[in-house]
């Protein structure tokens, strides 16, 4: 029998979650092999919370330190109705040893992995595709297509899919990834911005017919994401934009992959579920999968890693689609919620606050 150190395991897809699994894994001492489909890292970045959970499991491997260097903290998140401050979140009442949020654009999360994974001598192949995957007798059998045109077939013991929602892996499956889609778009602009706000908080706006959320990226940069296509022309806070960086247009899925794990082959981030940005789990509950299939297979246990991970995704998924329906108002029913809450949540706020914030920060269950 192989010892767990001499074993071959293939990461699939060099985003957050590929490079935090690479990451747990060489601090295992077990060395992976990281493909990637891009022949570059791509410079712009849905994903920017890092939240308590991520950064606590960075600690635990010494990780922490360089993985928020480039970062700024995000202590209080502000709510508006009708541009009138409803009420502040003070983050700082969460008993944990990172009681905040970091802000930095994913491109230099990644960009701090790789350089952490050359430190243990793990680099990324890329321009590199699964053609094909296939298991039996406990191996999984790969055919990777390189830059170069070339393929080969290698055989591994674990796989572990991180390539996003867009899963070649998981389509080569053969597994459903089911759930459902808002049929109107989201907007996202990074842009150069003029404003009153305050620099390092959050701040959501809800009016009758959208919402806008702001979050400052870097210097004078914004993140301004809503669902109202011509919103930098009425920007909230005194905002004036000066200069957009980067545009985009994105529709809101909450799906669920069947299974995490198929044989010795293992889904985690996008590529097993997917859900709206509201709460910020994204990238986070991702590399919160990296973290687990890495303790799993260091403890030959990863024959529980579907069920560990299934408990805790599904129960996220639904409330985070709760709180983007509320947030959304499309129906009768999510906008007398919303309306609801604008009245009588400033009163019972206190009695709530510890729960929202630990939802938000990760911490609303244990990992194991």
């Amino acid at each position: 029998m192989k010892d767990l150190n001499d074993k071959k395991i293939l990461i699939v897809g060099a985003g957050p979650v590929g490079l935090a699994a690479a990451l747990f894994l060489s601090h295992k001492g077990t060395k992976p092999l990281i493909v990637d489909k891009l022949t570059e890292p791509n410079k712009n970045s849905k994903a920017l919370g890092v939240n308590p959970r991520t950064l606590e499991l960075m600690d635990r491997i010494g990780a922490v330190d360089e993985f928020i260097k480039n970062s700024f903290r995000v202590e209080h998140a502000n709510f508006y109705h009708n541009n009138s401050l409803l009420l502040i979140n003070n983050f700082q009442g969460v008993k944990h040893k990172y009681p905040y949020m970091i802000v930095q654009p994913q491109y230099v999360s990644e960009m701090v992995l790789c350089d952490l994974l050359k430190q243990r001598d793990i680099q990324v192949i890329r321009g590199t595709l699964v053609k094909n995957i296939s298991t039996s007798n406990h191996l999984v059998q790969c055919e990777l297509q390189y830059s170069n045109g070339k393929s080969e077939i290698h055989a591994f013991d674990y796989v572990f899919c991180a390539d996003g929602a867009h899963s070649t892996t998981r389509k080569l499956l053969g597994l459903k990834f089911e759930g459902s889609s808002y049929e109107e778009p989201w907007f996202l602009f990074d842009v150069k911005l003029k404003s009153e706000l305050k620099p390092n908080d959050l701040s959501l706006f809800l009016n009758k017919k959208s919402f806008i959320f702001l979050v400052r990226t870097g210097a004078d940069i914004w993140r301004v994401i809503s669902n109202d296509p011509n919103i930098l022309n009425r920007l909230p806070g005194g905002s004036e934009v000066e200069n957009i960086v980067w545009r985009s247009n994105f529709t809101i899925s909450h799906r669920l992959i069947e299974r995490f794990s198929y044989g010795s082959v293992f889904f985690g981030g996008d590529a097993a579920h997917v859900h709206s940005p509201a709460g910020g789990r994204g990238m986070n509950l991702g590399i919160e999968d990296a973290y687990v299939f890495a303790e799993l297979f260091a403890s030959n246990k990863l024959d529980q890693y579907d069920k560990l991970r299934r408990n805790v995704v599904k129960k996220t998924i639904s409330r985070i689609q709760f709180f983007t329906n509320i947030v959304r108002g499309s129906t009768y029913f999510y906008r007398f919620y919303r309306w609801l809450g604008i009245l009588i949540i400033p009163f019972i706020f206190p009695l709530i606050q510890n729960k929202l914030n630990y939802f938000l920060f990760g911490l609303d269950h244990e990992i194991f």
